[in-house]
């Protein structure tokens, strides 16, 4: 069962003030006799007729502006006078019994800089709204539950209640604000990037011919929760041997990866308390040799991301990262004949080769994303933007004007995946910049992804993930110390 000790919080003052700042330069609209109730996450069942509780872990806008990690609260703001109130449960003898003991209010205002906390009922929130003189209320609700704390029947009469599924008037506010991270969040996230990293680093020295899946998962999870990672993955690893690196969000995590094989492991922790993810991945040879074709492959991507992290600052734009990132990998595909133009050469043929996008054939994915508290961190394809219309890059998870503040992914890709090509070959357009017997010598290097995560400085980028190791000489020494 789940223990009633108030979990590792944090004080999020700071964040609320700026959530009231964000509403009113948005205008009075945001404002006026308007508050946000915004409803955290509770514990649920794994499945309807058990009471076996799934681990808890609390919802990452609600955190960020409360800083609670408790189950069953909410948290009403409003921004016109710049206070906010937590609703907290109220747990009885019974409770302590099964559980443990429980926070009371007084812990809450203690430990996350609240001065005003209640215990929760729908007449604590109708009080406190007509104390307000709410006429307006914006309810966020992730689980979609329109919380019974908000009834009609007591509220007073000409409240209106909005759900923000369809206003979205606090996601508005509330993604912005997430984007750009304070000092302190990236500090956090580089101590959970070196923590994963040393994990990727334990996985590498784990592994060797004939070995599962399913084994560098666990050390993954091992490594990272003993040396101050949490009980939660920031998502479930991926741990992908053999050609099924080529799948690009592969979970299954339970074959045999043969001798002359590649791993390709995604993964990244989440802190420990205070939610921030890491998201890292890295590729190594199983049996600690690169052979030429995968080294050939590798290191490819390896120059596309190294070229955009240089070129990466504030004022230019991610999706011309990407651009570039694909730029690179397209012309050293065509200088090693897995790209063809026939009657064009050099630069021509590689101009050619990015208008009919056949690059994207091997790079499908978009180069990377916002990160914090969650790993695809808003505003990634939240439908506030507009997405470009081509393949691979259409499915950029994120389209800004790059910012001081940001931590961005980094993660180019080259991938012999088996449907893409064989639809490519069937494409009259694409078919003709296709070496199809070369491609066919290169199938078993399956997929390679380079993956870090970056902060962007007041004139270039902040690597949270140096010292990682990452080029072909680093990773090969680090095996041969298995």
């Amino acid at each position: 069962m789940t223990s009633a000790i108030l979990r590792t919080s944090a004080n999020r003052k700071t964040f609320r003030e700026a959530f009231y700042a964000a509403a009113k330069l948005k205008g009075e609209a945001f404002t006026h006799n308007a508050a946000y109730f915004i409803q955290g996450g509770d514990i649920k069942l794994r499945t309807n007729n058990s009471d076996v509780e799934l681990t808890f872990r609390q919802e990452s806008n609600f955190y960020y502006l409360s800083g609670c990690s408790e189950p069953g609260c909410a948290l009403l703001l409003n921004p016109s006078i710049s206070e906010s109130v937590l609703f907290v449960p109220q747990y009885d003898d019974e409770y302590a019994l099964w559980c443990g003991e429980y926070p009371v209010a007084e812990d809450y205002k203690q430990k996350l800089g609240f001065s005003r906390v209640e215990y929760k009922s729908e007449s604590a929130v109708a009080s406190i709204l007509k104390e307000w003189k709410i006429q307006k209320v914006y309810a966020f609700d992730q689980d979609s539950k329109n919380s019974s704390l908000l009834n009609p029947k007591t509220l007073e009469p000409g409240v209106e209640v909005i759900s923000d599924e369809t206003s979205r008037t606090f996601y508005v506010l509330v993604k912005d604000l997430r984007l750009i991270k304070t000092q302190e969040e990236i500090e956090i996230m580089r101590r959970m990037c070196q923590i994963s990293g040393a994990a990727h680093v334990k996985c590498m020295q784990r592994a060797r011919p004939g070995i599962n899946e399913r084994e560098l998962d666990a050390v993954f999870r091992y490594e990272t929760m003993v040396n101050g990672g949490s009980i939660f993955q920031a998502y479930d690893p991926i741990v992908a041997g053999d050609d099924r690196g080529a799948t690009l969000h592969y979970i299954r995590n339970d074959e045999i990866i043969h001798d002359g094989s590649l791993v390709l492991l995604d993964a990244g922790a989440e802190t420990h308390g205070s939610l921030y993810a890491s998201d890292i991945t890295r590729v190594f040879p199983v049996n600690g040799k690169f052979s030429d074709k995968q080294r050939q492959i590798y290191q490819i991507v390896l120059d596309a991301q190294m070229q955009v992290l240089a070129s990466m600052k504030p004022g230019v734009k991610w999706e011309d990262m990407h651009r570039l990132a694909l730029r690179v990998m397209t012309k050293c595909l065509y200088e090693l004949g897995i790209l063809k133009v026939d009657g064009k050469q050099g630069d021509e043929a590689v101009e050619e080769l990015m208008q009919h996008h056949a690059g994207s054939i091997f790079f499908p994915h978009g180069l990377g994303h916002a990160l914090g508290l969650d790993v695809h961190d808003p505003p990634n394809r939240d439908g506030t933007f507009e997405k470009i219309n081509e393949p691979g890059i259409r499915n950029l998870r994120l389209r800004v004007t790059l910012q001081k503040g940001m931590v961005l992914t980094v993660e180019p890709g080259l991938y012999f995946n088996k449907r893409m090509i064989a639809n490519a070959l069937k494409d009259e357009n694409l078919q003709k910049y296709l070496n199809a017997s070369l491609i066919n010598d290169y199938m078993s290097v399956g997929g390679i992804r380079i993956e870090d995560d970056v902060a962007i400085t007041e004139d270039g980028i902040d690597n949270l993930c140096a010292g990682v190791p990452k080029t072909i000489e680093e990773i090969e020494k680090i095996m041969s110390k298995q």
